[in-house]
């Protein structure tokens, strides 16, 4: 089970379970544990659900393959040097490498983020969704889901119009994505600014990218423009090359020293020093990057240019396994 306290009271996800005796077994003892804790009441359930109706609608919500938005991916620095005994590093099993305090500060930040889209949240865990209409539960909701080495999600819809935002949380790992209809493209990038922005100071890297709608994971970054050398799978197989080098070219990111001294040239680009060695590399232009659904080809291979041999390669993630192959 994964809860939160809210302002309201406790908030949990119970596992879906076929057999009834089972789940009744579990909320026996979940109640007990509250009333040992000093709450009092009734206990209610909320629809389990998917997220608003007008997502899965094409001509405002998400139809995998058919609708691009951009979106924020951003990866925290931390410790990734534990794997265990068969080679899963941190990212695959689900373990946050930053300490307790950063994961509480980041799933906050997610939290208040996206409880800005709208009145209607629905809380992911895995393939299991439930409404949430306290937004003060989603930040608790993410960090226990952060604890318990699960993928967090979260969406907030407008119930007055088509629009909402989303997030969703893994392993020192997040993405954010402005859904539905904005007054302007260039809101939609001003949201995502801000999650790239959030901690500078922990950032290995971070950027805005056009990807599917309704994503559920770093491993969707291969449409509609496939990276140029690597699949979007690698990015968390070899996590740790994120902090020197990028999966791809792009119209905002950060980036650390390290991923600057491999560039071609960025004379091109505008850079803003965000200090802790962080810094803030943008097109002169983002039109051609964010306004029309697909990023320009044109500008994509120019900027992929100017980056050069900080672009991630098949020959850079065979010649830098991850740590527990390069020990063996």
């Amino acid at each position: 089970m994964v809860g939160s306290a809210t302002q309201r009271g406790y908030v949990t996800l119970v596992d879906a379970t076929p057999e009834a005796e089972i789940l009744v077994e579990r909320l026996g003892v979940l109640a007990q544990r509250l009333t040992d804790a000093g709450f009092t009441g009734v206990p209610r359930a909320a629809r389990s659900v998917d997220a608003a109706p007008w997502l899965h609608d094409p001509d405002h919500g998400w139809v995998f393959g058919h609708l691009w938005s951009p979106a924020a991916f951003v990866a925290w620095s931390g410790d990734l040097s534990g794997y265990d005994e068969i080679g899963r590093g941190p990212s695959v099993l689900g373990e946050w490498p930053q300490p307790e305090d950063v994961v509480d500060d980041l799933c906050s930040a997610a939290a208040g983020w996206v409880a800005n889209g709208g009145d209607e949240g629905v809380f992911t865990l895995g393939a299991f969704g439930v409404e949430v209409t306290d937004a003060s539960a989603l930040a608790g909701l993410l960090r226990q889901a952060a604890r318990d080495h699960q993928t967090g999600g979260v969406v907030c819809s407008n119930s007055a119009r088509p629009s909402g935002r989303q997030v969703v949380l893994r392993a020192g790992m997040a993405l954010a994505q402005v859904l539905g209809e904005v007054e302007h493209w260039t809101d939609r990038v001003d949201a995502l600014r801000h999650v790239v922005l959030r901690r500078p100071d922990l950032t290995d890297i971070a950027y805005a990218r056009v990807s599917p709608t309704g994503l559920f994971g770093w491993e969707q970054q291969n449409q509609p423009a496939p990276l140029p050398g690597i699949s979007s799978g690698n990015l968390t197989t070899h996590r740790h090359l994120l902090a020197q080098y990028a999966p791809d070219a792009h119209g905002l990111q950060i980036l650390r020293g390290a991923h600057l001294e491999k560039a071609r040239d960025l004379s091109a680009w505008t850079i803003t020093d965000l200090g802790h060695g962080r810094h803030l590399v943008e097109a002169t232009d983002l039109e051609p990057w964010y306004a029309h659904g697909e990023t320009d080809g044109g500008t994509l291979e120019r900027a992929r240019r100017d980056f050069g041999p900080m672009i991630l390669t098949r020959d850079v993630l065979a010649a830098h396994p991850p740590p527990w192959v390069a020990s063996r």
